[in-house]
């Protein structure tokens, strides 16, 4: 074990043994002193077990979403809350970059609200609802992931 870890070790046992605000306080300066970067989440990694454990109880939701697939799951609402964009343009943005695993949640949140979506219009055009929208655009997208989920959940 390095010595910068021994020392986050040693501050963090030093922590444990005080309160929990106190604890969350010597995270914070440890952290903010490197960037948060896989090198961190390595080290962080390398403490044990129980410490890991205190560590994660303090970190946003943002950053958890990031580091697990299981993460990501639960949280995935926040990255849709901290952008700044609609849920259209948000759907839009999905599907030209043809993300699968977010577009899988997301269309499974909204997939009756976008069949009840009646007439949406885009660029000149009127489509029956939002999902048929989004069906074509990903076709014109090449959202060839994107289009697979959707025609599974269609079956």
């Amino acid at each position: 074990m390095d010595t910068e870890l021994k020392c986050l070790v040693q501050q963090v046992h030093h922590q444990l043994l005080k309160n929990s605000y106190q604890l969350y306080t010597c995270i914070i300066s440890c952290v903010m002193q490197t960037d948060f970067t896989k090198d961190m989440l390595k080290r962080i990694n390398k403490l044990p077990h129980e410490l890991v454990n205190e560590i994660y109880n303090y970190l946003p939701k943002t950053t958890l979403v990031w580091l697990t697939y299981d993460d990501y799951c639960k949280y995935h609402s926040v990255i849709y809350d901290s952008l700044r964009m609609d849920q259209e343009s948000y759907t839009r943005y999905l599907l030209r970059h043809d993300f699968d695993l977010p577009f899988s949640l997301h269309l499974r949140e909204n997939f009756r609200q976008w069949l009840a979506f009646k007439k949406y219009s885009y660029k000149k055009k009127i489509f029956k609802d939002y999902f048929t929208f989004i069906w074509e655009f990903s076709k014109e997208c090449q959202a060839t992931k994107c289009k697979n989920l959707m025609a599974e959940l269609l079956v």
